[in-house]
C-alpha cells in the first residue's frame, strides 16, 4: 500500500508559482495597455476637434497637445513620429511609437502605427 501523505504538495507549489507569474505579468502589462488605449482615444478626439474647429488649430498646437498627453501618460513618443496633415476637409494624424514592458526575463515591445482621420462637416 502507498503512503498518500504529501503527494499533492508539488502540484500546489506549481499552481502557486504559475498564479504568481500571471499576477506579476498582469501588474506590468495592464497599466501599459490602459495608458495606450487612453492615448489613442485622446488622439482620436483631438483629430475630431481640430477638424470641426477649422483653421483655429494649426499643426504645431495639435502636435504639442498630443506630445504633452503622451508625456503625461508616460509613453515614449518622438516629435518626428507625429505627422499631421490638414486639408480643407479633413485632419489626419499619424502616430508611431513603441511601448516596452519589462517582464524580468523578457522585454516585451509593443509597436503602434496608428492613423486618426476626421472629416470636417
Amino acid at each position: 500500500m502507498y503512503d498518500q501523505r504529501g503527494n499533492g504538495r508539488l502540484g500546489v507549489i506549481v499552481w502557486i508559482a504559475l498564479m504568481a507569474t500571471g499576477i506579476f505579468a498582469a501588474v506590468r502589462i495592464i497599466p501599459a495597455k490602459v495608458a495606450v488605449y487612453e492615448f489613442h482615444d485622446y488622439c482620436e478626439s483631438q483629430a475630431r476637434f481640430a477638424a470641426t474647429r477649422g483653421g483655429r488649430w494649426d499643426e504645431s498646437a495639435l502636435r504639442k497637445r498630443i506630445l504633452d498627453k503622451a508625456e503625461e501618460l508616460g509613453l515614449p513618443l518622438d516629435k518626428k513620429k507625429v505627422k499631421i496633415k490638414r486639408t480643407r476637409a479633413s485632419v489626419k494624424v499619424e502616430v508611431q511609437h513603441q511601448v516596452e514592458v519589462d517582464l524580468g526575463v523578457y522585454q516585451w515591445i509593443w509597436d503602434f502605427d496608428e492613423t486618426y482621420e476626421s472629416i470636417r462637416m
